[in-house]
């Protein structure tokens, strides 16, 4: 089946939306804004990405080099 995703416009309508799912009773999921849209793994990456250069463990390299 597909998925709707929905982005209501204030409480209320959200609210709505959540009451006539759960008379259809259709399940459904909320995420709050900017929260589970990257796979996890995705996201353990880029933390460990981020402790291993505040640790100094990069590599620099020179354009021209290239």
């Amino acid at each position: 089946m597909e998925t709707t995703i929905i982005h209501p416009k204030n409480k209320e309508h959200l609210n709505l939306f959540e009451q006539l799912a759960n008379a259809l009773k259709v399940p459904f999921e909320k995420n709050k804004k900017g929260k589970g849209h990257y796979n996890a793994g995705f996201v353990a990456k880029m933390k460990e990405s981020r402790e291993r250069a505040r640790e100094g463990e990069t590599v620099k390299i020179n354009l021209d080099d290239i």
